[in-house]
């Protein structure tokens, strides 16, 4: 019965160590990609929208692939790559809110300036529609519930990257 026990505590031990071992291995890879996709839009009243600043749509997926439109009349998108490290840092602040989510709640308004607005969304892995972050745009919408220094960082890291990838003006309009 000794040895019995011994062998199971060797084992549990073995079971463990192997499992640390497996997860140290996996640390030293990529993040578990838990978002597909995050996007951000937005609505500038006073300016025509090829100077708005994300008023066609701003949408990153998990590999990094960025895409700012289609612009309304002349369907004209812009492509391109977000680096390795802002990827990283994405990943990171939207792996922490999608962590923090828990229920819904309704979300509007807030805009610091009249007639400007934004709704900033997030899809999950294996999710077929994003779910609203953020809007400040004039209707309630439905929002995730989350930490809110989760969601203010998911949302400054979003504009970081629309603000320095989107074309303004915006070509093709």
């Amino acid at each position: 019965m000794r040895h019995h026990k011994i062998f199971s505590l060797f084992a549990i031990s073995a079971a463990t160590i192997l499992s640390a071992c497996n997860a140290m291995n996996n640390n030293n890879t990529e993040p578990q990609k838990v978002f597909a996709q995050v996007g951000e839009g937005t609505a500038c009243e006073a300016m025509d929208n090829v100077s708005c600043s994300g008023r066609f749509g701003f949408q990153i997926d998990s590999a990094g692939n960025f895409t700012a439109g289609p612009s309304f009349v002349q369907k004209v998108s812009v492509h391109g790559t977000i680096t390795a490290s802002e990827l990283s840092a994405l990943a990171i602040v939207a792996n922490t809110y999608l962590g923090s989510a828990s229920g819904s709640k309704f979300c509007f308004g807030g805009a610091t300036i009249p007639g400007a607005g934004e709704v900033v969304t997030i899809t999950k892995v294996g999710a077929t529609d994003p779910s609203v972050v953020l809007s400040t745009l004039p209707d309630p919408v439905s929002c995730l519930q989350a930490d809110p220094n989760a969601t203010k960082a998911l949302v400054a890291e979003i504009d970081q990257l629309r603000q320095k990838y989107y074309p303004v003006p915006f070509p093709g309009e």
